[in-house]
């Protein structure tokens, strides 16, 4: 009998029961989540999905606050940008939000193009850029949806966790063909999300399992490995699945970090 054996044997009862629950507990939490998340994966529509959306951006205040928008690009945003892009042609920003990335940008002395879907944040983006005279804007865009601009452009950017908030490969790819579309060919596109490594993959896979299995019964579109609620929808990215994506909308993955938040950058094919 080895010595950690013989350690063990020699707990008080009560130290069994107590480690012995608490392991019990911690599956039982585990598979809650995984039927919670599964559950309303596949009971949200996109109508409800959408409210809960606006909902959370709503009520998180700082995206409309002057000191959180105004900081500009996050330090690993900037490295990606000034390693990757031209300063002499227009960047095509989507996702804006409360116009940070914008106010970076043109810090930096780009010209942008910036659209976002919520009339709150385009509303409060608006107001500060013409406060800080950056001489630009934020265009109110429909959800899923890239206006025409009316030109091409040398880079392009989807803000902060923006594609990952979109549901579907199918959607996700159209957004990226629309993208394309007002790109120059070989342009840069930088993505930020949340990445899924290996550890996490067959939560992500039991949780998908639970959704479908819902879906006769609730109806809605097919639940994909790495959607989740946190509490609003979000795609968790594995690197071989946003290369694909983003191949099959015409771009090649020429970059992927997961530090200190996921992001990728992908080129327009010539």
């Amino acid at each position: 009998m080895s010595e950690l054996t013989s350690v063990a044997l020699r707990r008080p009862i009560g130290v069994w029961l107590y480690f012995g629950s608490f392991r019990a507990m911690q599956k039982l939490m585990s598979l809650a989540g995984v039927l919670f998340t599964g559950f309303w994966l596949a009971r949200l529509s996109d109508r409800r999905r959408h409210a809960i959306d606006k909902a959370y951006y709503d009520g998180e205040g700082i995206y409309q606050t002057p000191d959180y928008n105004e900081k500009g690009l996050w330090p690993w945003e900037q490295q990606v940008i000034e390693a990757h892009f031209d300063r002499s042609t227009p960047i095509l920003l989507g996702s804006a939000g409360g116009g940070r990335e914008v106010v970076g940008l043109r810090r930096l002395g780009y010209d942008v193009d910036a659209f976002e879907c919520h009339p709150a944040l385009v509303d409060f983006a608006n107001a500060m850029l013409g406060r800080l005279a950056l001489d630009t804007s934020v265009r109110l865009a429909a959800r899923d949806e890239c206006p025409d601009f009316g030109r091409r452009h040398g880079a392009g950017i989807v803000g902060w966790g923006g594609y990952m908030l979109i549901r579907s490969r199918q959607r996700r790819v159209r957004f990226l063909r629309q993208l394309a579309a007002q790109l120059e060919p070989g342009a840069p596109l930088l993505l930020s999300f949340f990445s899924l490594n290996g550890e996490e993959l067959l939560r992500f896979q039991r949780v998908a399992r639970v959704a479908n299995a819902f879906r006769p019964v609730l109806g809605g579109e097919r639940i994909e490995v790495g959607d989740y609620l946190v509490p609003n929808f979000v795609h968790y990215f594995r690197r071989d699945e946003l290369a694909e994506e983003a191949g099959e909308a015409g771009f090649e993955l020429i970059y992927w970090n997961t530090q200190p938040y996921g992001h990728a950058v992908v080129r327009l094919r010539d």
